[in-house]
């Protein structure tokens, strides 16, 4: 579905009797009314793919030493070289992706962390020493590694917190705890839908999710009119919303989990 196609499903459904005050003589959408549907359009995006998982996509960090919390936006990528690859990280750049594009701030949360040996990390657990924590929604904070720049040389327990030697010929000239961090880490994030910027913009969203978005539309809509119609209609399309969500969730139609990351330590390093 694109956006022209869900502004007409509106315009002859849940808002049929506004058309008046949407449309022109010929029944096509005013130019200055479209950016209020876009806009009432990417928050209903941003709360359905806040309450269901639907999107899930991972990016790479690398640690720095002294560093311990990295917050996840677009600031912090690295910036492409000349042939538009990855360049170096740095203290402030220490965040890329598999592909090289433009990345949109579209992360709802962090949901899982991957070491360099691809196993998966405990989360906020004051009790484990190896622990990442989520002081904030877009920030992941990694303890000083305390095996450092050779940490590669080791695989970790952590729900045993054991630190297991897997080279032969370990390197280590002074006591482990004295080095410093220096890692890549998979991060795997819950995503949010794109940004809707013009009426051919795609829509992703599973077909049963649908009817909630024009709810949630037609409720923020109504509800920013000043008639007692319009307040009535607005309470209607919100309680249709919140009945639909109950509904969804309780018939367990939006898995918990999204296997979308299936690639996440397949090319861990720079191109």
């Amino acid at each position: 579905m694109i956006v022209e196609d869900l502004i007409h499903n509106l315009l002859t459904g849940s808002l049929n009797n506004e058309l008046d005050r949407f449309t022109d003589n010929n029944f096509k959408v005013l130019e200055n009314k479209k950016s209020i549907f876009y806009l009432y359009i990417n928050e209903a995006l941003t709360k359905l793919y806040s309450q269901f998982r639907l999107k899930v996509d991972e990016l790479f960090l690398a640690t720095t030493e002294s560093r311990v919390d990295y917050p996840i936006t677009s600031e912090h990528f690295i910036s492409p070289d000349n042939n538009n690859y990855w360049g170096p990280p740095d203290y402030d750049h220490y965040l890329w992706k598999n592909e090289y594009a433009p990345w949109e701030d579209n992360l709802i949360q962090i949901l899982h962390v991957y070491d360099h040996h691809g196993k998966k990390m405990p989360m906020n657990d004051a009790n484990n020493p190896f622990s990442v924590y989520t002081p904030e929604a877009h920030i992941v904070s990694i303890p000083i590694h305390p095996a450092g720049e050779y940490a590669e040389f080791y695989r970790f327990d952590y729900e045993k917190n054991i630190v297991e030697v897997i080279h032969p010929s370990n390197p280590l000239e002074e006591p482990i705890e004295k080095r410093t961090i220096n890692m890549v880490y998979t991060v795997v994030y819950q995503c949010n839908h794109t940004k809707i910027t013009s009426d051919q913009d795609k829509i992703i969203l599973p077909q049963h999710l649908q009817g909630l978005l024009q709810s949630y539309v037609a409720y923020k809509i109504y509800s920013n009119m000043n008639t007692e119609s319009a307040v009535s209609n607005a309470a209607k399309f919100l309680q249709d919303y919140q009945l639909g969500v109950q509904e969804i969730t309780s018939e367990s139609l939006i898995q918990p989990e999204n296997t979308l990351f299936n690639n996440k330590f397949r090319n861990r390093g720079f191109i």
